[in-house]
């Protein structure tokens, strides 16, 4: 039997034969942490911190980390590393803390997703806006309730049923339509449910730190995120291309 690191550099060249996968080099990637424990709007969410300081220091072998957290986590920062990110051939993004939905005239069909940061809601309209117009590839990571549309745009196009893959984009209009988005989103739950955690950190978070390696592909994290967090029904979505590789690369 193959090992498994012979196993994923064959898949590795697989990827880069069929163009699934590109490496940026590290002052090609952002990488973008944010923790929110304590925040001025949002009740306390204990173990924030710990799952921010520690995929800060895992993503570090990445790239140079910007690490927001509690009362540095505000709308128009956490907006302005995020739109900087997003002309980076690779662009990280991680998030630990409470996830909203609620009611809201821009939001799709009168709803709408967010993050809680210091001081008010990031909505998922507002993400989206960012992340659409990204010069290369995005990751992010959304360890929070809620969460597995916390990017969508505000098309009036009805959510579609979740499967096991995430849920169907058909709501998502402009740079979708055009092919021009490569995104990769792993999240918690679904839109309408609930990600746990305790002092520890969240369920997701350390499902993916747990036997964390370099030789790991992306299919390979999703792996261990999906078995630990079973039980919440995290969501992993694809659009566009350039995941067929090591995480993070």
């Amino acid at each position: 039997m193959l090992s498994k690191y012979i196993w994923n550099r064959i898949r590795l060249l697989w990827g880069f034969m069929t163009g699934n996968t590109r490496i940026a080099d590290r002052g090609d990637t952002a990488v973008v942490c944010v923790g929110m424990q304590t925040s001025s709007k949002y009740g306390a969410c204990p173990g924030a911190q710990v799952d921010s300081d520690s995929m800060a220091s895992l993503l570090a072998r990445y790239g140079n980390v910007q690490l927001l957290q509690n009362g540095g986590a505000t709308v128009s920062s956490v907006s302005a590393v995020m739109k900087a990110g997003a002309e980076k051939k690779l662009f990280i993004f991680y998030y630990s803390g409470h996830g909203g939905q609620g009611k809201d005239a821009k939001g799709q069909n009168g709803v709408s997703e967010y993050l809680c940061l210091n001081n008010g809601p990031l909505h998922d309209y507002d993400i989206w806006s960012i992340v659409s117009q990204a010069k290369g590839r995005v990751v992010m990571v959304f360890d929070c309730c809620h969460s597995a549309t916390m990017f969508r745009d505000q098309s009036a196009e009805p959510e579609e049923p979740f499967d096991n893959a995430g849920f169907s984009f058909s709501m998502l209009q402009g740079p979708l339509a055009l092919g021009e988005v490569n995104l990769l989103v792993w999240s918690g739950c679904p839109a309408n449910s609930y990600s746990y955690g305790d002092a520890n950190g969240g369920v997701l978070t350390n499902g993916l730190r747990k036997g964390f390696s370099e030789s790991d592909t992306y299919d390979d994290a999703w792996r261990r995120m999906e078995r630990a967090a079973r039980s919440q029904r995290p969501a992993r979505t694809v659009i566009g291309s350039g995941f067929g590789g090591l995480v993070f690369r």
